[in-house]
């Protein structure tokens, strides 16, 4: 899957559509059936699963972690980690210690 390869990308619907020769409506919906929910939003919860193991499993810097995936910054991406997971990026780098 394209955003799987890329996650850092700042994806469009346009883009995805057009990378895969689907109408934007069409992808959508072939996304609401297959994984129920959207295109974007399927986007920013895989980047927050990449997040959440590149914190268990590297030692990288949050800041280069979030850059990576396409965040903004380090506080960006550990607000949208508690938002998801009620964990920040100390706890989930804690976790299993």
């Amino acid at each position: 899957m394209l955003m799987h390869h890329e996650p850092g990308k700042d994806w469009t619907l346009e883009e995805i559509g057009r990378q895969v020769g689907m109408s934007k409506a069409t992808l959508v919906r072939h996304f609401q059936d297959a994984l129920g929910m959207a295109p974007i939003a399927y986007l920013s919860h895989w980047r927050r699963l990449k997040a959440y193991n590149a914190l268990r499993y590297t030692k990288d810097p949050i800041d280069k972690i979030a850059l990576s995936l396409g965040f903004t910054s380090g506080r960006t991406l550990s607000r949208a980690l508690v938002r998801e997971l009620g964990m920040t990026p100390t706890e989930i780098r804690a976790h299993d210690e």
